[in-house]
């Protein structure tokens, strides 16, 4: 990463909770996750533990596509 402007902050969130500008692509709505598993979530499964990153560049964006793959996406 080439990034001067970088930023790294640990997060702990409600999964519904909306975080402009940012890309989760493994979260899915608690609606969506309480259908699929046909219950109420537990509190551990209706919040979200991670690491918010800003300040990457375009170049930092392609090298994790490529790093990440399809898995991303």
């Amino acid at each position: 990463m080439q990034s001067s402007n970088l930023s790294v902050v640990s997060t702990f969130t409600h999964a519904d909770s909306p975080h402009q500008h940012a890309d989760f692509p493994a979260i899915l709505p608690c609606e969506r996750s309480k259908a699929l598993l046909g219950r109420e979530l537990t509190s551990e499964e209706n919040s979200v533990r991670g690491t918010l990153v800003s300040g990457l560049t375009a170049e930092d964006v392609a090298l994790l596509d490529v790093f990440e793959g399809e898995a991303r996406i």
